[in-house]
C-alpha cells in the first residue's frame, strides 16, 4: 500500500506497517533541522484497521495514520494521526499507548 505525503510516497507493508521504500518527489527539499520523512520507520496499520472495520485503502494520506519515527539523536517517537484530533491522541499517549517503536503493535 502507499502512504502519500507532500514530499513523497511511502510504500508500506499492509500487514505490519513497516516502511518498505521511501520515494521522495523530485522537487522535495528538506531544510536543515526540518523533520525528514525518511526517518519514519513504521505506520500504525493495526490501529487503523481496528478503528476502520479492518478496511485498508490502497492509498492514504500521511495525516490520516499514526507513525513511529527516529530523530537524528536516535530517539524514537510516535506521531499520532492528525485526523483523530490532538486531544484524543494525547489521551491515548498518556494512557501508555504508542510511546515507542518498541511498543508498536506492528512489530
Amino acid at each position: 500500500m502507499n502512504i502519500n505525503s507532500i514530499r513523497g510516497v511511502f510504500e508500506v507493508d499492509p500487514d505490519t506497517g513497516v516502511v518498505l521504500q521511501w520515494d521522495p518527489h523530485r522537487d522535495a527539499v528538506i531544510e536543515p533541522g526540518e523533520f525528514d520523512r525518511a526517518s519514519i520507520n513504521c505506520f500504525n496499520i493495526l490501529d487503523w484497521k481496528k478503528t476502520h472495520d479492518h478496511l485498508l485503502p490502497e492509498d492514504m494520506d500521511i495525516l490520516d495514520i499514526g507513525y513511529w519515527y527516529t530523530e537524528a539523536t536516535g530517539e524514537q517517537w510516535y506521531e499520532p494521526p492528525k485526523s483523530i484530533g490532538e486531544e484524543y491522541a494525547l489521551k491515548k499517549i498518556r494512557a501508555g499507548e504508542y510511546l515507542s517503536l518498541d511498543t508498536s503493535p506492528a512489530l
